[in-house]
């Protein structure tokens, strides 16, 4: 005698969130194998919480930190003119924030000989050499610039008188004054700042570093299991080819959150990152990356049989993603061609709304078009990733 229809149907729905529940645990079984064998692995470990940060450390101490620039320094040369010429010279330079010192190899303002009685005397022949000496090309540059605004600053100024009587401090500091032509500027409150390098190579070292290991480490250990037989002898279990992937999807993301918690809670605090972004919009990025690399890795893992080339492939995949997407160097100092094939990489596009966030702080809108392109890269490769696993797993 059958029981009613009813009771049939909830027998039924008990036996499907029973199954539900059984695939659930079989996955978080495998995932947690999965973290457990990466985190007994030292290099893994290594490479995916100490070296992220010691890079940043480095690269950001190497091209500048945190700290304000050194001030340009240069020399002044006089020749024939009087002392107060120098002075004056030298005091109209140092007003526009370049340092002043008495010799060594920087970059030397050299005064042509009689300035003031040229002067006087409506000479155009008035020139004022700047030679580079051991500086850089940006600082001789920067001495360059302020020599030509002292110039004009000491045309406006200058007492003829002062030719037969020298000017006194009084007067000298009214020359160094803004005089006839005054510029003033104002920065609002909500203007972007300037990005550090210590900042920059942080969130670069992030970007390298997630994409790095998910091409390396989790692709190394899907050849190895795919070549010993061990997924195949998983297969033979009640284990389904769903609760495979979903033990490994799970792992890869587990790790990915932990390398982002680690770097950024105790990297970016060590290092003295100020993470003023806007939470949400910074969540997003870095999930959708997070999404993007874990489907980069799971797609590119299944055309290796061998952990040797997967190994290779990986790290000469992960250092050309790094390098082409920005983690190396600023996008800003590439070719616009390549500029614009950045923002078609993961990396890229990860890194340009990063350093966005940095800049404009908590005030900058939700980077939408940033998060949307992360998205379609996961939701293209993770697909044709899950169809390569079921053919590896079945066949």
């Amino acid at each position: 005698m059958t029981g009613r229809p009813e009771d049939e149907r909830a027998r039924r729905a008990g036996r499907s969130r029973g199954a539900g529940r059984a695939r659930g645990r079989n996955a978080l079984r495998i995932a947690r194998v999965e973290l457990r064998l990466a985190l007994r692995d030292r290099e893994t470990v290594f490479w995916s919480f100490v070296a992220p940060v010691l890079m940043a450390w480095f690269f950001g101490s190497l091209f500048g930190g945190s700290s304000a620039p050194t001030p340009t320094a240069f020399a002044l040369e006089a020749g024939a003119n009087p002392p107060w010429v120098a002075e004056a010279f030298t005091r109209l330079i140092a007003a526009r924030g370049l340092r002043p010192v008495d010799g060594g190899r920087v970059a030397r303002v050299v005064l042509p000989d009689s300035l003031a009685e040229r002067i006087a005397a409506d000479r155009g022949d008035l020139t004022v050499r700047v030679e580079k000496r051991d500086a850089s090309d940006a600082r001789a540059g920067e001495v360059a610039v302020a020599a030509r605004q002292a110039l004009y600053a000491f045309l406006l100024g200058a007492d003829p008188a002062w030719r037969r009587v020298p000017p006194d401090s009084a007067a000298l500091a009214r020359l160094v004054a803004p005089g006839p032509l005054v510029v003033r500027t104002r920065i609002p409150a909500g203007a972007p700042r300037q990005l550090d390098s210590m900042s920059h190579q942080v969130m670069a070292m992030l970007v390298m570093f997630l994409m790095f290991q998910m091409l390396t480490y989790f692709m190394t250990s899907w050849a190895d299991d795919v070549r010993r037989g061990r997924l195949r002898r998983i297969t033979m279990s009640p284990v389904r080819p769903s609760e495979i992937f979903g033990g490994h999807l799970l792992a890869r993301f587990a790790w990915g959150a932990l390398q982002v918690a680690v770097l950024l809670g105790v990297g970016a605090r060590l290092l003295g990152v100020a993470m003023e972004v806007p939470a949400a919009g910074f969540a997003a990025v870095l999930a959708a990356y997070l999404g993007a690399t874990v489907a980069v890795g799971l797609f590119l893992g299944t055309f290796f049989t061998s952990p040797e080339k997967a190994n290779a492939v990986g790290v000469m995949s992960g250092l050309l993603l790094a390098a082409l997407g920005g983690c190396w160097w600023p996008l800003e100092v590439v070719s616009p061609v390549m500029r614009h094939f950045a923002l078609l990489l993961p990396t890229g596009i990860a890194m340009d709304a990063l350093d966005e966030m940095l800049v404009r702080g908590a005030r900058m809108p939700f980077p939408a078009a940033n998060v949307a392109g992360l998205v379609l890269w996961t939701a293209v490769l993770m697909p044709l990733a899950v169809r390569r696993i079921r053919r590896q797993l079945v066949t």
